[in-house]
């Protein structure tokens, strides 16, 4: 199966754009933000990517790069 075959279902993807959330990090115990263990949230600013979106169940993916 390559990269732009849905792994749902099995249908060939068309390229598309969707949001992706960023990702922040909390001081739990002061000044660890971002190391392992720690609180971590989808608040931040969200970016535009390029995706591939199965247009049969809708599944969308950011592809691998070739």
């Amino acid at each position: 199966m390559d990269n732009h075959t849905c792994r749902e279902c099995n249908t060939i993807a068309k390229p598309s754009t969707a949001l992706l959330n960023g990702l922040v990090s909390f001081n739990d115990f002061g000044n660890d933000a971002g190391g392992r263990g720690t609180t971590q949230s989808r608040v931040g600013k969200a970016e535009v990517v390029n995706v591939d979106k199965c247009p049969s169940c809708g599944h969308s993916w950011i592809p691998n790069k070739e």
